[in-house]
Protein backbone atom coordinates (compact mmCIF):
# COMPACT_ATOMS: atom_id res chain seq x y z
CA UNK A 1 0.00 0.00 0.00
CA UNK A 2 3.08 2.67 0.73
CA UNK A 3 4.87 1.62 -2.34
CA UNK A 4 1.59 2.06 -4.44
CA UNK A 5 1.04 5.65 -2.68
CA UNK A 6 4.64 6.67 -2.99
CA UNK A 7 4.40 5.63 -6.79
CA UNK A 8 1.29 7.85 -7.48
CA UNK A 9 2.63 10.67 -5.71
CA UNK A 10 5.99 10.62 -7.97
CA UNK A 11 3.74 10.18 -10.55
CA UNK A 12 1.78 13.60 -10.04
CA UNK A 13 4.43 15.60 -9.03
CA UNK A 14 6.65 14.44 -12.23
CA UNK A 15 3.26 15.20 -14.38
CA UNK A 16 3.06 18.89 -12.58
CA UNK A 17 7.11 19.17 -13.58
CA UNK A 18 6.22 18.45 -17.12
CA UNK A 19 3.12 20.21 -17.33
CA UNK A 20 5.08 23.21 -15.78
CA UNK A 21 7.97 23.23 -18.25
CA UNK A 22 5.93 22.93 -21.46
CA UNK A 23 3.82 26.30 -19.66
CA UNK A 24 0.64 24.90 -19.67
CA UNK A 25 0.27 24.82 -16.50
CA UNK A 26 0.55 28.35 -14.15
CA UNK A 27 3.88 28.82 -12.40
CA UNK A 28 3.92 29.38 -9.18
CA UNK A 29 4.84 32.93 -9.70
CA UNK A 30 1.82 33.80 -12.00
CA UNK A 31 -0.45 32.30 -9.55
CA UNK A 32 1.00 34.67 -6.47
CA UNK A 33 1.10 37.77 -8.70
CA UNK A 34 -2.85 37.19 -9.38
CA UNK A 35 -4.00 35.83 -5.91
CA UNK A 36 -1.92 39.61 -4.59
CA UNK A 37 -4.46 41.79 -7.28
CA UNK A 38 -7.36 39.41 -5.86
CA UNK A 39 -6.81 39.81 -1.98
CA UNK A 40 -5.94 44.04 -2.61
CA UNK A 41 -9.12 44.50 -4.41
CA UNK A 42 -11.62 42.11 -2.37
CA UNK A 43 -9.80 43.61 0.95
CA UNK A 44 -10.29 47.07 -0.49
CA UNK A 45 -14.63 45.88 -0.91
CA UNK A 46 -14.02 45.92 -4.66
CA UNK A 47 -15.08 42.28 -6.71
CA UNK A 48 -14.26 44.23 -9.95
CA UNK A 49 -10.78 41.77 -10.03
CA UNK A 50 -13.08 38.60 -9.03
CA UNK A 51 -15.63 39.47 -11.58
CA UNK A 52 -13.66 38.95 -14.49
CA UNK A 53 -10.91 36.40 -12.89
CA UNK A 54 -13.07 32.84 -14.39
CA UNK A 55 -12.62 31.55 -17.90
CA UNK A 56 -16.46 31.35 -18.55
CA UNK A 57 -16.29 29.08 -21.39
CA UNK A 58 -13.82 26.62 -19.86
CA UNK A 59 -16.65 26.80 -16.38
CA UNK A 60 -19.72 27.07 -18.76
CA UNK A 61 -18.70 23.51 -19.74
CA UNK A 62 -18.28 22.24 -16.63
CA UNK A 63 -21.38 23.09 -15.57
CA UNK A 64 -22.65 21.37 -18.61
CA UNK A 65 -20.91 18.27 -17.69
CA UNK A 66 -22.73 17.79 -14.57
CA UNK A 67 -26.59 19.03 -15.89
CA UNK A 68 -29.32 17.80 -17.43
CA UNK A 69 -31.01 20.42 -18.46
CA UNK A 70 -28.26 22.03 -20.11
CA UNK A 71 -27.81 19.05 -22.67
CA UNK A 72 -30.51 21.51 -24.47
CA UNK A 73 -28.36 24.08 -26.06
CA UNK A 74 -30.67 26.60 -26.81
CA UNK A 75 -31.79 26.93 -23.52
CA UNK A 76 -28.34 26.84 -21.88
CA UNK A 77 -26.94 29.35 -24.56
CA UNK A 78 -30.04 31.49 -23.05
CA UNK A 79 -28.50 30.71 -19.39
CA UNK A 80 -25.12 31.57 -20.19
CA UNK A 81 -26.17 34.72 -21.63
CA UNK A 82 -27.47 36.11 -18.33
CA UNK A 83 -24.97 34.70 -15.95
CA UNK A 84 -22.17 35.96 -14.70
CA UNK A 85 -19.86 36.26 -11.72
CA UNK A 86 -20.49 39.49 -9.98
CA UNK A 87 -22.78 38.42 -7.48
CA UNK A 88 -20.52 36.18 -5.95
CA UNK A 89 -17.61 38.54 -6.50
CA UNK A 90 -20.26 41.16 -4.95
CA UNK A 91 -20.81 39.04 -1.83
CA UNK A 92 -17.04 38.17 -1.29
CA UNK A 93 -16.14 41.62 -0.79
CA UNK A 94 -19.29 42.50 1.31
CA UNK A 95 -18.44 39.68 3.78
CA UNK A 96 -15.50 40.97 4.75
CA UNK A 97 -15.83 43.72 7.03
CA UNK A 98 -13.96 42.87 10.30
CA UNK A 99 -12.25 39.93 8.90
CA UNK A 100 -10.57 39.86 5.59
CA UNK A 101 -9.74 38.02 2.17
CA UNK A 102 -6.37 36.17 2.69
CA UNK A 103 -4.16 33.99 0.61
CA UNK A 104 -3.41 30.55 2.44
CA UNK A 105 -1.56 28.10 0.03
CA UNK A 106 -0.56 27.83 -3.36
CA UNK A 107 -0.28 24.31 -4.41
CA UNK A 108 -0.56 22.43 -7.50
CA UNK A 109 -2.46 19.30 -7.85
CA UNK A 110 -3.71 16.97 -10.66
CA UNK A 111 -1.80 19.22 -13.14
CA UNK A 112 -3.16 22.46 -12.21
CA UNK A 113 -2.02 25.41 -9.75
CA UNK A 114 -4.50 26.17 -7.05
CA UNK A 115 -4.75 29.64 -4.92
CA UNK A 116 -6.11 28.66 -1.41
CA UNK A 117 -8.20 31.85 0.03
CA UNK A 118 -9.85 32.44 3.48
CA UNK A 119 -12.80 34.34 3.51
CA UNK A 120 -13.84 35.64 6.93
CA UNK A 121 -16.09 38.20 8.22
CA UNK A 122 -19.90 38.78 9.11
CA UNK A 123 -21.07 35.81 7.53
CA UNK A 124 -18.35 33.60 9.11
CA UNK A 125 -15.49 31.27 7.86
CA UNK A 126 -15.19 29.89 4.70
CA UNK A 127 -12.13 28.84 2.41
CA UNK A 128 -12.36 29.10 -1.40
CA UNK A 129 -10.19 26.80 -3.43
CA UNK A 130 -9.47 28.18 -7.23
CA UNK A 131 -8.61 25.66 -9.50
CA UNK A 132 -5.83 27.74 -12.39
CA UNK A 133 -5.60 27.62 -15.84
CA UNK A 134 -3.80 29.68 -18.75
CA UNK A 135 -5.49 30.94 -21.53
CA UNK A 136 -3.76 33.03 -24.30
CA UNK A 137 -1.06 33.89 -21.79
CA UNK A 138 -3.23 35.15 -19.08
CA UNK A 139 -4.29 33.72 -15.57
CA UNK A 140 -7.75 32.22 -14.90
CA UNK A 141 -10.02 30.18 -12.38
CA UNK A 142 -12.08 27.72 -14.52
CA UNK A 143 -13.59 26.91 -11.13
CA UNK A 144 -13.60 26.90 -7.40
CA UNK A 145 -14.55 24.70 -4.53
CA UNK A 146 -16.32 26.28 -1.63
CA UNK A 147 -15.24 24.89 1.39
CA UNK A 148 -18.93 25.88 3.29
CA UNK A 149 -20.83 24.15 0.45
CA UNK A 150 -18.20 21.10 -0.12
CA UNK A 151 -18.48 21.40 -3.91
CA UNK A 152 -17.54 22.97 -6.67
CA UNK A 153 -19.65 25.88 -7.99
CA UNK A 154 -19.94 24.32 -11.40
CA UNK A 155 -22.05 21.93 -9.35
CA UNK A 156 -23.92 24.34 -7.47
CA UNK A 157 -24.51 26.41 -10.31
CA UNK A 158 -25.15 22.92 -12.72
CA UNK A 159 -28.22 22.37 -9.85
CA UNK A 160 -29.39 26.06 -10.46
CA UNK A 161 -29.74 25.42 -14.08
CA UNK A 162 -31.52 22.54 -13.83
CA UNK A 163 -33.75 24.27 -11.18
CA UNK A 164 -33.95 27.51 -13.10
CA UNK A 165 -35.16 25.19 -16.65
CA UNK A 166 -36.89 22.49 -14.72
CA UNK A 167 -40.52 24.47 -16.51
CA UNK A 168 -39.63 24.05 -19.86
CA UNK A 169 -37.50 21.05 -19.55
CA UNK A 170 -39.39 17.78 -20.34
CA UNK A 171 -39.41 16.27 -16.36
CA UNK A 172 -39.50 12.81 -17.97
CA UNK A 173 -36.48 13.16 -18.97
CA UNK A 174 -35.07 14.29 -15.95
CA UNK A 175 -33.77 11.48 -13.16
CA UNK A 176 -35.74 10.68 -10.41
CA UNK A 177 -33.24 11.70 -7.83
CA UNK A 178 -33.46 15.09 -9.87
CA UNK A 179 -36.90 15.58 -9.58
CA UNK A 180 -36.61 15.35 -5.61
CA UNK A 181 -34.22 17.38 -5.33
CA UNK A 182 -35.63 20.17 -7.41
CA UNK A 183 -38.54 19.94 -4.90
CA UNK A 184 -35.67 20.41 -1.78
CA UNK A 185 -34.56 23.40 -3.67
CA UNK A 186 -38.12 24.73 -4.16
CA UNK A 187 -39.27 24.29 -0.49
CA UNK A 188 -35.71 25.58 0.57
CA UNK A 189 -36.23 28.77 -1.61
CA UNK A 190 -39.89 28.85 0.02
CA UNK A 191 -38.18 28.63 3.83
CA UNK A 192 -40.67 25.59 3.99
CA UNK A 193 -39.02 23.76 6.18
CA UNK A 194 -40.86 21.33 7.92
CA UNK A 195 -41.74 20.06 3.75
CA UNK A 196 -37.88 19.66 3.79
CA UNK A 197 -37.52 17.75 6.75
CA UNK A 198 -40.49 15.09 5.89
CA UNK A 199 -39.52 14.61 2.66
CA UNK A 200 -35.82 13.99 3.59
CA UNK A 201 -36.84 11.34 6.30
CA UNK A 202 -39.11 9.39 3.71
CA UNK A 203 -36.70 9.84 0.92
CA UNK A 204 -34.75 6.40 0.89
CA UNK A 205 -30.81 5.23 1.84
CA UNK A 206 -29.91 6.79 -1.35
CA UNK A 207 -31.10 9.82 -1.33
CA UNK A 208 -30.18 10.02 2.15
CA UNK A 209 -26.21 9.70 1.75
CA UNK A 210 -26.37 12.38 -0.93
CA UNK A 211 -24.47 15.16 -0.23
CA UNK A 212 -26.83 18.00 -1.77
CA UNK A 213 -29.98 16.87 -0.36
CA UNK A 214 -27.40 16.42 3.20
CA UNK A 215 -26.82 19.81 3.31
CA UNK A 216 -30.10 21.12 2.45
CA UNK A 217 -31.52 19.03 5.10
CA UNK A 218 -28.78 20.31 7.43
CA UNK A 219 -29.97 24.23 6.57
CA UNK A 220 -33.91 23.22 7.43
CA UNK A 221 -33.04 21.26 10.62
CA UNK A 222 -30.95 23.72 12.18
CA UNK A 223 -33.85 26.12 11.85
CA UNK A 224 -36.06 24.21 13.50
CA UNK A 225 -34.76 21.53 15.75
CA UNK A 226 -31.63 21.71 17.19
CA UNK A 227 -31.45 18.25 18.64
CA UNK A 228 -32.15 17.10 14.92
CA UNK A 229 -29.74 19.50 13.28
CA UNK A 230 -27.12 17.79 15.90
CA UNK A 231 -27.92 14.56 14.55
CA UNK A 232 -28.05 15.59 11.02
CA UNK A 233 -24.49 16.87 11.23
CA UNK A 234 -23.25 14.18 13.11
CA UNK A 235 -24.88 11.55 10.24
CA UNK A 236 -23.40 13.92 7.58
CA UNK A 237 -19.43 13.69 8.75
CA UNK A 238 -20.19 9.94 9.05
CA UNK A 239 -21.09 9.70 5.14
CA UNK A 240 -18.23 12.48 4.53
CA UNK A 241 -15.71 12.06 6.99
CA UNK A 242 -12.87 13.86 4.55
CA UNK A 243 -15.41 16.45 3.84
CA UNK A 244 -13.65 19.97 4.49
CA UNK A 245 -17.00 21.64 5.36
CA UNK A 246 -17.94 18.82 7.63
CA UNK A 247 -15.65 20.61 9.93
CA UNK A 248 -16.91 24.08 9.47
CA UNK A 249 -20.79 23.13 9.96
CA UNK A 250 -19.62 20.91 13.00
CA UNK A 251 -17.95 23.64 14.48
CA UNK A 252 -20.86 25.67 14.52
CA UNK A 253 -22.82 22.88 16.35
CA UNK A 254 -20.07 22.34 19.04
CA UNK A 255 -20.08 25.79 19.78
CA UNK A 256 -24.17 25.97 20.26
CA UNK A 257 -24.22 22.91 22.29
CA UNK A 258 -20.83 23.56 24.28
CA UNK A 259 -18.67 20.55 23.08
CA UNK A 260 -15.68 22.56 23.12
CA UNK A 261 -13.72 19.81 23.21
CA UNK A 262 -15.07 18.18 20.30
CA UNK A 263 -14.38 21.46 18.24
CA UNK A 264 -10.92 21.91 18.98
CA UNK A 265 -10.80 18.10 17.54
CA UNK A 266 -13.05 19.65 14.49
CA UNK A 267 -10.69 22.71 14.35
CA UNK A 268 -7.58 20.35 13.98
CA UNK A 269 -9.15 18.50 11.27
CA UNK A 270 -9.74 20.99 9.23
CA UNK A 271 -6.38 22.73 9.95
CA UNK A 272 -5.38 19.57 8.27
CA UNK A 273 -7.27 19.61 5.15
CA UNK A 274 -6.44 23.31 4.66
CA UNK A 275 -2.82 22.22 5.02
CA UNK A 276 -2.23 24.55 7.81
CA UNK A 277 -3.80 28.06 8.67
CA UNK A 278 -2.39 29.67 11.58
CA UNK A 279 -5.57 32.43 11.52
CA UNK A 280 -6.90 28.73 12.54
CA UNK A 281 -5.57 28.99 16.35
CA UNK A 282 -8.49 32.55 16.81
CA UNK A 283 -10.92 29.52 17.22
CA UNK A 284 -8.53 27.26 19.35
CA UNK A 285 -8.12 30.28 22.02
CA UNK A 286 -11.69 31.05 21.50
CA UNK A 287 -12.67 27.68 22.52
CA UNK A 288 -10.07 26.94 25.16
CA UNK A 289 -11.48 30.33 26.83
CA UNK A 290 -15.16 28.52 26.35
CA UNK A 291 -13.21 25.91 28.53
CA UNK A 292 -12.17 28.12 31.00
CA UNK A 293 -8.26 27.13 30.43
CA UNK A 294 -6.72 30.64 29.35
CA UNK A 295 -3.00 29.14 29.78
CA UNK A 296 -4.08 27.07 26.81
CA UNK A 297 -5.67 30.01 24.92
CA UNK A 298 -3.02 32.91 25.43
CA UNK A 299 -0.30 30.69 22.85
CA UNK A 300 -3.34 30.68 20.48
CA UNK A 301 -4.23 34.33 20.54
CA UNK A 302 -0.58 35.37 20.53
CA UNK A 303 0.08 33.21 17.67
CA UNK A 304 -2.51 34.10 15.33
CA UNK A 305 -2.10 37.87 16.24
CA UNK A 306 1.64 37.69 15.58
CA UNK A 307 0.51 36.94 12.22
CA UNK A 308 -2.54 39.27 11.69
CA UNK A 309 -2.32 42.22 14.18
CA UNK A 310 -5.16 44.23 12.49
CA UNK A 311 -7.72 42.07 13.82
CA UNK A 312 -9.55 43.92 16.24
CA UNK A 313 -11.34 41.08 17.67
CA UNK A 314 -7.99 39.89 18.60
CA UNK A 315 -6.00 42.26 20.63
CA UNK A 316 -8.41 43.10 23.17
CA UNK A 317 -8.10 38.93 24.33
CA UNK A 318 -4.19 39.15 23.97
CA UNK A 319 -4.15 41.77 26.41
CA UNK A 320 -6.97 40.43 28.99
CA UNK A 321 -5.07 37.18 28.93
CA UNK A 322 -1.64 38.77 29.69
CA UNK A 323 -3.14 41.22 31.62
CA UNK A 324 -4.30 38.57 33.96
CA UNK A 325 -0.99 37.18 34.22
CA UNK A 326 0.36 40.18 35.26
CA UNK A 327 2.27 40.32 31.67
CA UNK A 328 1.98 43.86 31.22
CA UNK A 329 4.91 44.80 29.26
CA UNK A 330 3.84 42.12 26.77
CA UNK A 331 0.23 43.52 27.06
CA UNK A 332 1.36 47.06 26.36
CA UNK A 333 4.06 45.90 23.49
CA UNK A 334 1.32 44.08 21.52
CA UNK A 335 -1.09 47.10 22.17
CA UNK A 336 0.96 49.35 20.69
CA UNK A 337 2.00 46.83 17.63
CA UNK A 338 -1.85 47.00 17.00
CA UNK A 339 -2.02 50.87 16.82
CA UNK A 340 0.94 51.28 15.01
CA UNK A 341 -1.25 48.16 12.12
CA UNK A 342 -2.96 49.52 9.45
CA UNK A 343 -6.84 49.42 9.85
CA UNK A 344 -6.50 49.42 13.58
CA UNK A 345 -9.73 50.59 15.46
CA UNK A 346 -9.79 53.03 17.84
CA UNK A 347 -12.69 52.10 19.64
CA UNK A 348 -10.57 48.84 20.65
CA UNK A 349 -8.02 50.57 21.80
CA UNK A 350 -10.57 53.37 23.98
CA UNK A 351 -11.95 50.11 25.10
CA UNK A 352 -8.70 48.37 26.40
CA UNK A 353 -8.11 51.63 28.04
CA UNK A 354 -11.11 51.74 30.16
CA UNK A 355 -9.68 48.31 31.72
CA UNK A 356 -6.39 48.66 32.01
CA UNK A 357 -5.58 52.84 32.37
CA UNK A 358 -1.98 51.76 33.38
CA UNK A 359 -1.57 50.60 29.65
CA UNK A 360 -1.45 54.10 28.46
CA UNK A 361 1.79 55.56 26.95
Amino acid sequence: MFKSVLFFLILSIAINQKLEAQGNMVSEDEALKIAKEIQTSINNQDGSVLKVFFDMPSFFEKIKQQSTAAKNDDLFTGFKSTFNMNTFASQVAANVSDGGYQLVHVYASGGKRHLLFRLFGKSGLNYHDYSLIKQDGVVKADDVYVYVSGEDMSTTVAVLVDVSMSGTTDLSQISEELNTLLKLKEYQKNKDYNSIIELFESSGEKYQKNNAFQIIYIGACHQKDLQKYKAALENYAVTFPDAPNTYLLMLDLYFLSKEYEKGIAAIDKLDSLVRGDTFLDFYRGSLYLALKEPLKAKPCYDNVFKSFPALSYVIKNVVILHMNDNETEAAKSALNIYKVTNGFKQQYVDDIYLLYPQLKD
